[in-house]
């Protein structure tokens, strides 16, 4: 008989510019979690955006989105749950305010350079933001405010989508079982 066993109730925020690699390791490591854990939900952050009302790609919309979706996480926890949550989340000062609300927290960076996200985005986002068709793009016209805060960094570009998986594992996994001591 096997059992699944139910992870501690915790936020695992990724987060990164367009097109670094969020939603694929979010999806990877969602689905290695929910082969041992009964409670973990998978949120993606463009998802969740379509489903917000009158917000739009300002900074200050961004920002509230990003706060409106750490509430929904803490519900989320406060019911038992184990989120794995997408979001660019660019300001520095967000993603402080958003770890400080948190009683288990793990904020993953996906570094990756402009030039190899817009390389990788089949939606041409980026092509466009080049063009000057979008007035706030992450990476483009306002910087993705990094810092050194984060609970671990992964290089997107310097690596594979299967060593990211690998490497992002090997953090989250511990991490977890600490968790629930």
């Amino acid at each position: 008989m096997s059992y699944i066993l139910k992870a501690p109730p915790a936020t695992i925020w990724i987060t990164g510019l367009s097109a670094a690699g969020k939603t694929t390791l979010a999806t990877a490591l969602f689905n290695e979690l929910k082969n041992t854990y009964s409670n973990v939900e998978f949120w993606d952050g463009e998802f969740l955006r379509e489903k917000a009302k009158n917000l739009n790609y300002s900074t200050r919309s961004r920002c509230e989105l990003a706060f409106h979706n750490a509430q929904l996480c803490i519900k989320a926890n406060k019911r038992g749950k184990c989120i794995v949550i997408t979001g660019i989340t660019h300001k520095a000062y967000t993603r402080r305010k958003i770890r400080g609300i948190f009683h288990h927290y793990l904020e993953i960076f996906l570094q990756s350079d402009v030039q190899t996200c817009a390389s990788r985005d089949f939606k041409g986002n980026y092509e466009k933001a080049l063009r000057g068709e979008y007035d706030n793009f992450i990476g483009v016209t306002e910087p993705y405010e990094e810092y050194e805060e984060y609970d671990f960094k992964i290089e997107t570009n310097r690596m594979g989508i299967t060593e990211c998986t690998q490497t992002l594992l090997g953090f989250v996994l511990p991490r977890l079982e600490e968790m629930d001591q």
